[in-house]
């Protein structure tokens, strides 16, 4: 009998571990942690808009027309990297709210070569590589506060047009003149006292590159190589063909295959923020530059995984160095090699499977049962073989 119950034990432990495994399983299923993206499969769906890591929106077309896509596409990176970079970072430095970037100042000193290279301009347009690579140059792009968007080229490069402070004087006459980039400043104004501005905020580019495109490795592995620099440091610009968006208002555009409609070029330069799927259908989710009065309050969806509109082709990335002003509360980029993702802790937001797959309610009862019956069988046997 001793036997009996010394195997009944072992029968029951063996029963109570399988249901903890099984629970162990359904934790996992329910973790709070992103997967790390470079090891493990990449979630059906993901936006940086939906966890608050975005910047506020720019319009490249007010006050009036710039063809200046390729400087906004890069605007919009910048700063919603900035924004992920500082949320990463244990005690930021910079003081201030979100930092955004003076694109006036990259038509003033980028539309031609003043020394930093020619990123482009609103007449003749640009890329997204010479805009990274201006802002790179320049040692770190001003602040919006420096100098406001006038949709112009032609202004010139200078002190005063990369960064401005203009105050009264005397007598209701004002004046204006340049805030330094690396100094504190005192300026005469307002009837005889004094004016006094510190150097001004910038976000700086350490690094900046081109992701694979449809053209050489197949659009399926360009949009998994946009889908983890996404992953790994935020948003990327990507260019594409413009057709389709000028009639956009909602939903996923309408398909521009390459080579189908018209889409044998790129005239457009878009932010991809995320991506997702809507009753099957894979899509990018992109930020335009036309304002929020564009599309689904700026925002877009265009056909991912297959090129449409030669999205996949072309995209570009920065690496954000640091932000703020130097030698006031300029704060360096943190030099965690992790993923910006792991920052995402909503599991409502995350739509991926673990690799030991989730375990539902069945599958517990399923094993609960086979081990019941396990145990009774297991008792018959051996209430037979002692009474033999």
């Amino acid at each position: 009998m001793r036997a009996t119950q010394m195997l009944l034990l072992a029968l029951l432990a063996t029963a109570q571990a399988r249901l903890a495994n099984v629970r162990a399983h359904e934790d996992l299923a329910a973790t709070t942690t992103p997967p790390d993206a470079k090891t493990t499969k990449l979630p059906k769906s993901f936006s940086w808009r939906d966890h608050g890591l975005l910047a506020p929106s720019w319009n490249q077309h007010v006050p009036k027309y710039c063809g200046a896509c390729f400087a906004f596409g890069t605007a919009h990176a910048l700063q919603d990297r900035t924004k992920i970079a500082r949320a990463r970072v244990k005690d930021d430095a910079y003081p201030g709210p979100d930092l955004l970037v003076a694109v006036q100042v990259l038509l003033n000193c980028g539309g031609e070569d003043s020394g930093w290279g020619k990123a482009g301009n609103c007449h003749e347009g640009g890329s997204a590589t010479s805009a990274y690579a201006w802002a790179k140059n320049f040692g770190g792009y001003p602040s919006a506060t420096c100098f406001p968007y006038q949709a112009e080229d032609g202004l010139g490069c200078r002190g005063d047009t990369i960064c401005r402070n203009c105050m009264p004087t005397h007598d209701g006459e004002h004046a204006c003149w340049a805030v330094p980039g690396d100094a504190s400043d005192e300026h005469a104004c307002d009837n005889g006292g004094v004016c006094a501005t510190s150097p001004y905020p910038r976000i700086v580019v350490a690094e900046h590159g081109k992701l694979p495109g449809s053209n050489e490795v197949g659009a399926k592995a360009a949009s998994e190589a946009i889908q983890r620099e996404i992953v790994r440091a935020g948003p990327v610009t990507c260019n594409l063909d413009a057709e389709p968006l000028l009639t956009y208002t909602s939903g996923i555009a309408e398909a521009n295959p390459p080579n189908g409609r018209g889409a044998n070029d790129t005239d457009h330069v878009v932010e991809v923020v995320g991506w997702g799927v809507h009753e099957g259908t894979e899509f990018w989710e992109i930020r335009n530059s036309w304002g929020e009065y564009w599309g689904e309050a700026g925002f877009g969806r265009v056909l991912r995984g297959v090129d449409d509109s030669m999205i996949e082709s072309s995209c570009t990335f920065a690496d954000v160095g640091g932000w703020g002003a130097p030698g006031v509360n300029y704060q360096a980029a943190s030099d965690d090699e992790g993923d910006a993702i792991e920052l995402v802790s909503t599991p409502v937001s995350w739509v991926w499977e673990p690799a030991v797959g989730p375990v539902e309610p069945e599958r517990a009862a399923l094993v609960l049962l086979v081990a019941v019956v396990a145990f009774f069988v297991a008792y018959l046997m051996l209430r037979r073989r002692e009474a033999s």
